[in-house]
């Protein structure tokens, strides 16, 4: 490696305390003016974790609803299938209509707020845990208590935690941002501003969205004079603690499916300053495709994924998919009911019994001296990252589904051919080969950020790039994780950290970090494609940024079912999702639960303006 990171240097720095005033009491913690965008599983849970930390917080979100991705939407994107063209009328749901979450609700759910199921012996159609609390619409018959629910569910659910933390008021819908650039504010402003707000009652907030937004577009309005100069400051190294965010949202009607061009052209464009930026948009909406030599004069119908709701319309039809992720797995079954022939390729299959090679890895990454580094900067192992699938996954089909490597070429007569040799006529392509980060709205130069090989960087703990930290943050990036509670202890951590709660080293050692973790992924041979995929490297990344936010590791049950999980589809491939049997590590979740729902039982404290609700 070109460079030494301590583990202490790479964790969240837990024995950072907040710096101390000259006689030596800790200074008053800041409250931020925070603008959150995106109003998914990650926006919910930073303005979570914002609002408990006292910040101000304003989501943004481009839909109509909160939910982001698991608000279904049964339009597709008709005139580009592929979804490749950026000027294209973008749909942001990539759900199926029958999709259900491969993971239990148990583990789903945020840390805070269980999405709890019943236990065997409980009446049907009622979770009794969450009625406990008081919750009248958690007794809905309506509710799908399945343990691996419907993506309904899921909206629900993160409707009601929206609901239960008061984050729903403070979700602007219809707002795209199409601008964010940073400009360093002078420290006379900051002082003054962070005072000001510090006062604010919940009055004058309310007061301020009405009359209030024409004085803060005048504030911002000559301000754009030095943003060349600021990120060239902050390109040479500048200091970041005075950083400001100039925001440029642009507001769509309800019905309105046209890009933000538009809105642009009537005048329906506000631009604001906030303390701190979170992004949160996403990355499920824009398709990643993998290259098929000869595609372009193959005469079928070439898609992707995202574009997918429904088998009807595959009838008799014969259709090859492209990866064999957790999308590629479950349409390739759906597809198998009503289609002629299902073809499934990726770049590996592995035998069953090559399964344990990820542990394998992590113990030789351990023995080696990298282990427990990078352990704490989330990285994934060569073992994890291999991309290879089990031969006999869809074994129980009886041949509906083949299993190909990955296609040599397209041809212009129908054709598809397979790196193993083997040949068809198809009448689809369908990919379901993932999708590319994308941040059009960020307005800063590749050397502060850049999206490289679907690699976000550079990112110190897949969070904060080093030159902007902590004033800009990116919550949610980790792929093959459980999402909802990654992304509330993300958050958590970035919200202390804007308070001045946690402390960051310096920016240099910031850089060091992501060196080593880039340098420990090119010895194991990890692709960068794979640098956010975590996978089993999520639990002790998890328990270091729990520890790191004065918290402790997370129980031992959720690392236990996700690993059961893994068995039971294993098992059972087409059916694991009504298969559940390992029911003493429901039992742990619930009586972690249990002492939830006294808490939830208590009215919430905005912490704002402390003030009960």
């Amino acid at each position: 490696m070109t460079s030494a990171v301590t583990s202490e240097d790479v964790a969240p720095s837990r024995d950072r305390k907040p710096a101390a005033d000259s006689s030596g009491g800790q200074l008053p913690r800041r409250r931020l003016d925070v603008a959150v965008i995106g109003a998914g599983a990650a926006g919910l849970a930073a303005a979570r974790e914002l609002m408990r930390e006292g910040h101000t917080v304003t989501v943004i979100e481009a839909g109509g609803e909160i939910g982001g991705v698991w608000a279904y939407d049964e339009r597709i994107e008709t005139e580009d299938l592929l979804g490749l063209d950026a000027n294209r009328q973008q749909v942001h749901s990539s759900m199926y209509a029958s999709l259900r979450t491969n993971l239990p609700r148990e583990l789903m759910g945020f840390l805070d707020f269980p999405f709890s199921a019943p236990l065997p012996g409980d009446r049907p159609g009622a979770d009794v845990d969450l009625c406990n609390c008081g919750d009248a619409d958690l007794r809905r018959t309506d509710a799908d208590m399945r343990r691996f629910p419907s993506h309904r569910e899921v909206l629900r659910y993160l409707g009601q935690y929206a609901d239960r933390f008061g984050i729903s008021n403070r979700v602007e819908l219809h707002s795209s941002v199409i601008k964010a650039v940073p400009v360093i504010a002078r420290q006379a402003d900051v002082k003054e501003s962070r005072e000001r707000r510090s006062g604010e009652a919940r009055s004058a907030r309310e007061a301020e969205k009405g009359q209030g937004k024409g004085e803060r577009e005048e504030e911002g309005e000559g301000k754009g004079e030095g943003e060349g100069q600021d990120i060239q400051e902050l390109l040479k190294g500048g200091d970041s603690s005075f950083v400001r965010w100039r925001v440029k949202i642009a507001r769509s009607r309800e019905d309105s499916r046209g890009s933000c061009e538009a809105e642009v052209e009537e005048g329906r464009v506000e631009e604001r300053e906030f303390d701190a930026l979170v992004v949160c948009n996403g990355h499920y909406s824009q398709p990643k495709i993998a290259t098929v030599e000869g595609v372009d004069t193959w005469p079928g119908i070439h898609m992707h994924s995202h574009n997918y709701r429904y088998p009807e319309g595959f009838e008799g039809k014969v259709v090859v998919v492209v990866g064999a992720e957790a999308s590629g797995q479950d349409i390739a079954r759906e597809l198998a009911s009503v289609a002629q022939e299902v073809h499934i390729c990726a770049r590996g299959w592995r035998k069953d019994s090559a399964a344990a090679s990820d542990d394998a890895a992590r113990a030789a990454a351990a023995s080696a001296g990298t282990g427990a580094t990078i352990a704490a900067a989330g990285a994934p192992t060569a073992g994890a990252a291999a991309g290879a699938i089990e031969t006999g996954y869809f074994e129980d089909l009886k041949g509906r589904v083949q299993q190909h490597p990955m296609i040599r070429r397209a041809n212009a007569d129908g054709t598809v051919e397979f790196e193993d040799g083997f040949t068809c006529h198809a009448d689809v392509i369908m990919h379901c080969t993932g999708y590319i980060y994308s941040f059009p709205f960020l307005a800063l130069p590749p050397s502060l950020l850049s999206v490289c090989n679907n690699r976000v960087g550079p990112l110190f703990r897949h969070i904060l790039p080093p030159a902007l930290a902590p004033s800009l943050s990116f919550i949610g990036l980790p792929w093959k994780v459980v999402p909802f509670p990654l992304c509330q202890l993300q958050a958590r951590w970035v919200a202390q950290l804007l308070s001045g709660r946690l402390s960051l080293p310096p920016r240099s050692d910031l850089e060091d970090g992501v060196r080593c973790l880039y340098a420990s992924m090119e010895e194991q041979g990890v692709p960068e494609r794979y640098t956010h995929r975590l996978d089993m490297e999520q639990f002790p990344y998890m328990d270091n940024l729990s520890m790191g936010c004065g918290g402790s590791p997370l129980p031992a049950w959720r690392r236990e079912m996700y690993e059961a999980v893994r068995r039971l589809k294993k098992a059972y491939p087409g059916t694991y999702r009504d298969e559940w049997v390992e029911w003493d590590l429901v039992e742990a979740a619930h009586r972690e639960f249990a002492r939830l729902f006294q808490d939830l039982a208590s009215p919430i404290v905005d912490t704002e303006v402390g003030v009960m609700s």
